[in-house]
């Protein structure tokens, strides 16, 4: 079985855009499939009414058979509907891929699941101001990711999924600590996202953190 893309769109929400948003998904999915093995894949994609304030896709891999894409109807005449859609299934694809590899959500796993799927989509799509900006505590960040790396995601969302104090309307950590290390763990491993998805979760972020210094005890 291969990479199934459905349409969800009864009421025709999408209107002139159906085409773009069609042609786009399914280039994602070829590209994906031209650097991956990745299969057995279900994408949902449908029209969203969250409000104009929210993203202009609302996505979610909830496991790694299934992703759901939802686009703001709202924002269905943003400039960057295209690209966005582009990066954002490229993304997810990704974040179908690793999450075949662990069967427990810690907060190592948290960080390599998003850090990966970023580099994935920057080698698509390119990079992005509030992803790629530097952190302003490396050291606390890749600390805390040190510490607490086995330890199981819930009593930590708070800490990953909150920007940095110091840099207010950033991404979430988990994004920015994870595209850190994942970069090192890649130049010393001389591998790609798709090649490093399959790996256990010690043997990217043992990489990672030498990177920044920091040996895994």
């Amino acid at each position: 079985m291969t990479i199934r893309v459905q349409f969800l769109d009864p009421g025709g929400l999408f209107r002139r855009k159906a085409p773009l948003i069609r042609r786009t998904v399914a280039e994602a999915v070829e590209y994906v499939q031209s650097v991956s093995d990745l299969s057995d894949v279900d994408v949902i994609v449908h029209p969203a009414d969250h409000g104009p304030d929210q993203f202009l896709i609302s996505s979610f891999t909830s496991n790694p058979h299934h992703i759901d894409l939802g686009i703001e109807r709202s924002q269905l005449s943003s400039e960057e509907l295209e690209s966005e859609l582009f990066r954002v299934a490229v993304h997810e694809l990704h974040h179908a891929k690793r999450m075949r590899a662990f069967s427990r959500w810690t907060v190592g796993e948290s960080v390599i699941l998003e850090g990966l799927a970023l580099l994935a989509d920057h080698v698509a799509s390119g990079p992005q101001d509030e992803v790629d900006r530097p952190l302003a505590n490396v050291q606390e960040a890749v600390d805390y990711v040190l510490a607490h790396r086995n330890e199981p995601l819930a009593g930590h969302r708070n800490w990953l999924y909150s920007p940095e104090p110091e840099q207010p309307g950033a991404v979430h950590r988990v994004y920015t600590v994870g595209h850190l290390l994942m970069t090192g763990a890649l130049k010393r491993l001389d591998l790609n996202a798709w090649e490093a998805a399959d790996l256990p979760a010690e043997q990217l972020l043992a990489p990672g953190f030498a990177e920044q210094g920091r040996a895994v005890a």
